[in-house]
């Protein structure tokens, strides 16, 4: 091979027949790199650079402009990075161009060699990792042929190195893709969600903690488009057993109304009310006439909103609409039976709300009705039919109006007691023979007859208290000679006291304090009430002196009148409690 016509010359000339040996730069040795390259990869680097020529053409390419190696002059070393080639006999021309340039040109190889291996590792690797995918297709299932209306079958998914993670997606559980694992377990949720809501609406509307009847919402007899035919001739044929009497004094549009008490009671009776459902043959005529009453005794006086319950409108007997405590308890609350029909209703303090309907009238059994501490308004209706009843208690209400004339003739305790009742005790009440309570405190009644007292032979206690009675204490009073109680304080009562008042020798407790307009003096008579525990006289215009009376055998206990003051109004030596003449003022008489 001749020399290049321009070769850079240095230093003495050599012999042009002698032959320059091969110089050898030194190429800095590197340490294989376990963690980078393999061994198969290093081999695979010597085995593209054995060629001494390429190597040579490869140094010429690289070298700077107007410069030229003389071929031969350098060797690349037989391991690249694993040790140096031995330098051969330096001629000395060409060691200086080799010392001037050597360092410049293994730099350039270096890098070359360097950026061609990588570029041969990363076809190496990314064809290892087309030969495991096309292992991985070969082991799926084959795929389907092409369906019948020409469909082409899926081809294979071949994927780079970029779609690599997109494998995991088709990772198979149980044959199944993982994803299609995700769609039925979602599915599975769903489903298990659905079941759930509908348990919990199916309880909630069956629940055996409240009735099952809607409050205003009921369905009309024939125009409803969800009733059938059994249904609507189930509505005839209770109509025709008890419509006579449930229907009272009213007209039959009432029935026809869904705004009234009494369409939406009767409607529970047929549509919602499965007692004995479809089998109302089953039932005496008083047994549906008693569910009946109850369901508008339950509708008039807002059901929904009651304090307790009490299992009114459910599915059992009208004897078990209670709170299951014996009827002899203080506690006992609802509905209670005797034979088989209705005799006792107790719902005190329970929320009630509205007015008391007629209808408890067709309850013909009952004895016992307690009302006491609720929100009733408006007047009592004709309780007349029940001629059974005995307790009849409405305290603690709103009722108003004029007192009930008629009354049946059977009741012994009646209390009324802190309502707003109007105008006078009617006179009709004189028939109420049996009658030994009678309460009717903190109203608005303004008169007294003596007429309806003289035959109440039987009264024990009569209480008055807080109302504005006008007019003298009648003097029938002292026909009641079984009366221990008689309270009349904090009224308008006027005139002197009556001397018939001391026949009542059971008396214990005469209070007739608060009523400025008695006056005169206390009869001597009074001093038979020898029983009496309790007179209270201050507040009033009474005079004179009540030692000869009541304190001879000083039986009585509290004795309080107007003893203190000046000038001084009732002359007691033996009182308890003296008051000015005002009735204020009192104190404890320690004489």
């Amino acid at each position: 091979m001749n020399p290049p016509p321009h070769r850079k010359q240095a230093g003495p000339q050599a012999d042009p027949g002698d032959e320059p040996p091969p110089i050898s730069p030194p190429v800095p040795s590197r340490e294989a790199d376990p963690n980078s390259s393999s061994n198969e990869e290093l081999s695979l680097l010597n085995s593209e650079f054995d060629d001494e020529a390429q190597v040579q053409t490869l140094m010429q390419m690289t070298a700077p402009r107007g410069e030229r190696l003389v071929p031969g002059s350098i060797s690349p070393p037989r391991e690249y990075g694993l040790e140096e080639a031995e330098p051969a006999n330096e001629n000395p021309i060409v060691a200086q161009l080799a010392h001037d340039d050597v360092d410049d040109i293994a730099a350039r190889v270096t890098e070359r060699l360097e950026r061609r291996m990588t570029e041969r590792l990363k076809r190496e690797v990314e064809a290892r990792m087309a030969l495991e995918r096309a292992s991985q297709l070969e082991q799926a299932p084959e795929h389907p042929e092409a369906s019948s209306d020409g469909t082409p079958p899926p081809q294979p998914n071949i994927q780079t190195a970029e779609e690599a993670p997109l494998a995991d997606d088709n990772f198979k559980i149980c044959g199944i893709r993982r994803t299609c694992w995700g769609l039925l377990l979602t599915a599975l949720f769903l489903v298990m969600a659905a079941a759930v809501l509908s348990m919990y609406f199916y309880f909630s509307d069956n629940s055996f903690n409240r009735p099952k009847s809607p409050d205003y919402q009921l369905r009309a007899p024939t125009i409803s488009p969800t009733i059938g035919p059994t249904s609507e001739d189930e509505w005839m044929r209770i109509m025709d057993r008890i419509g006579d009497t449930i229907v009272m004094d009213m007209d039959m549009d009432v029935f026809d109304n869904e705004s009234t008490t009494q369409y939406k009671a009767f409607s529970w009776l047929v549509y919602d009310d499965s007692f004995e459902s479809g089998q109302s043959w089953k039932l005496s005529d008083q047994e549906l006439i008693e569910r009946y009453a109850l369901a508008v005794v339950y509708f008039e006086g807002l059901g929904r909103t009651w304090n307790r319950q009490s299992n009114f409108l459910e599915i059992v007997s009208v004897c078990e609409w209670n709170n299951g405590i014996s009827s002899q308890d203080d506690n006992a609350e609802g509905v209670y039976c005797s034979d088989g029909t209705v005799t006792f209703i107790q719902l005190v303090e329970n929320g009630l709300k509205g007015q008391l309907p007629k209808e408890i009238s067709l309850l013909k059994n009952l004895q016992h009705l307690n009302l006491d501490g609720n929100m009733l308004y408006g007047e009592i209706p004709s309780l007349s039919g029940l001629t059974s009843l005995q307790v009849l208690w409405m305290s603690s209400n709103e009722l108003t109006g004029p007192l009930p004339k008629a009354l049946p003739s059977s009741i012994a305790n009646l209390d009324l007691q802190e309502n707003s009742f109007l105008g006078a005790i009617p006179v009709e009440w004189q028939s109420l023979t049996d009658l030994f309570f009678l309460g009717l405190r903190l109203n608005d009644l303004t008169s007294l007859p003596g007429e309806f007292l003289q035959p109440l032979s039987n009264l024990r206690y009569l209480d008055l208290e807080g109302n504005e009675l006008q007019g003298t204490i009648p003097t029938q009073l002292g026909s009641n000679t079984k009366l221990e109680s008689l309270y009349l304080e904090k009224n308008r009562l006027s005139g002197n006291l009556p001397t018939e008042l001391a026949s009542l020798t059971n008396l214990s407790e005469l209070l007739l304090y608060g009523n400025g307009r008695i006056e005169g003096t206390v009869p001597k008579e009074y001093s038979q009430l020898t029983n009496l525990k309790f007179l209270w006289i201050h507040g009033t215009d009474l005079s004179g002196s009540i030692d000869d009376i009541f304190c001879v055998e000083d039986f009585i206990q509290s004795l309080s009148a107007d003893c203190a003051g000046d000038p001084l109004e009732l002359s007691c030596t033996c009182c308890s409690q003296c008051c000015n003449s005002f009735g204020t003022a009192c104190r404890q008489n320690m004489s």
